[in-house]
């Protein structure tokens, strides 16, 4: 579909300014071996950390509860880009763990030794590691994080990417905190032999609190469907991550409250209703669509307090939409799953 010059106007108008926000080593470029004595020959993205790095740095630990520590994110030459990529492979870890998907994290992992010692159950690891570090974005809202990966079509199970948003409260003790004020999970199905790209799209708990101070993007070679039951082998490739940001929403942003706007259904088969329970403008309000890449499907003007709309000729996804009030820059965002 065209974009008219009309359009990208309107674009620009109705939609808050987005912008690229920078990964250290998001191409997977520079790489560092684990520190001596590194005898399970582990290593890692700079500015990443990996699940086989915190085994091993816990090594007597783990050995000592049956967790054998192995490689499991490797440097790999078959990139999307530049020289290399990250290869995170699912492994037998010994009968405590089964096999443990590899994790690949932008950020630092510790094991929480003293919730290990009050519930030895491994069955879960993901459920002992705390996170610290992380890509400051320095409280612009997080729209979208985007990778290229490739796990092939002869992988027997999905791998993942993970995106946490994180912002610094104020604790009872005074002292500060992050906590996690948005999330994005995307599920990265097996298919053909080349990268492809991929993009997960941040949902808020709260729309008008979407300020971000750090952002945690993960990856896993496995989805954790059934924690130490994942196939061994599920190999997953990582390339050229990037997040795009914009401007954070407030309370005196939002067009319409949760009680004065709904669509539904939503996931939909391609038929889409707007309901608005308040006063519209005599000029209407825009609404806009768009995929996950960025690209315009569909604007209308809404001027009534429902509207039908048939998006069956759409290919399945997630989109973007966005409804807008011109003359004073209000607006409402949200996604759309068609199935």
């Amino acid at each position: 579909m065209k974009k008219t010059l009309l359009t990208a106007l309107l674009s620009a108008s109705i939609l808050p300014f987005a912008q690229a926000q920078t990964i250290t080593n998001a191409g997977m470029e520079q790489w560092e071996d684990a520190p001596f004595p590194n005898i399970y020959n582990i290593e890692f993205p700079s500015a990443w950390s990996g699940s086989d790095k915190l085994i091993a740095d816990n090594a007597l630990l783990m050995t000592a509860i049956g967790v054998t520590p192995e490689s499991q994110i490797t440097q790999s030459t078959d990139s999307y880009a530049g020289t290399y990529a990250a290869r995170l492979e699912t492994k037998f870890l010994g009968d405590t763990v089964g096999n443990l998907p590899a994790l690949l994290v932008n950020a630092q992992m510790s094991l929480n030794m003293e919730a290990l010692l009050d519930n030895p159950d491994l069955s879960d690891m993901s459920s002992f590691i705390n996170f610290s570090g992380g890509t400051p974005v320095m409280g612009q809202q997080v729209d979208t994080v985007k990778a290229w990966v490739k796990l092939t079509a002869d992988n027997e199970e999905p791998a993942a990417m993970i995106i946490t948003a994180m912002q610094i409260t104020s604790g009872s003790q005074g002292q500060d905190t992050l906590v996690a004020i948005g999330s994005a999970n995307h599920l990265i199905s097996p298919q053909g032999t080349e990268y492809v790209p991929v993009a997960a799209v941040m949902v808020y708990d709260n729309p008008a609190n979407t300020a971000t101070d750090t952002l945690i993007v993960a990856f896993t070679s496995s989805a954790f469907g059934a924690p130490g039951q994942n196939v061994d082998g599920n190999t997953l490739f990582v390339d050229e991550v990037s997040v795009v940001t914009s401007t954070p929403s407030s309370i005196d942003d939002l067009l319409f409250t949760a009680e004065e706007l709904q669509i539904f259904p939503n996931p939909s088969a391609g038929s889409l209703q707007i309901s608005i329970v308040a006063q519209l403008p005599q000029e209407g309000l825009q609404f806009q669509l768009t995929d996950i890449q960025g690209r315009v499907v569909h604007t209308s003007v809404l001027k009534q307090a429902k509207t039908l709309f048939d998006f069956s000729a759409l290919p399945s996804g997630l989109y973007l939409y966005t409804i807008s009030n011109a003359s004073n820059g209000q607006h409402n965002s949200g996604k759309i799953s068609l199935k």
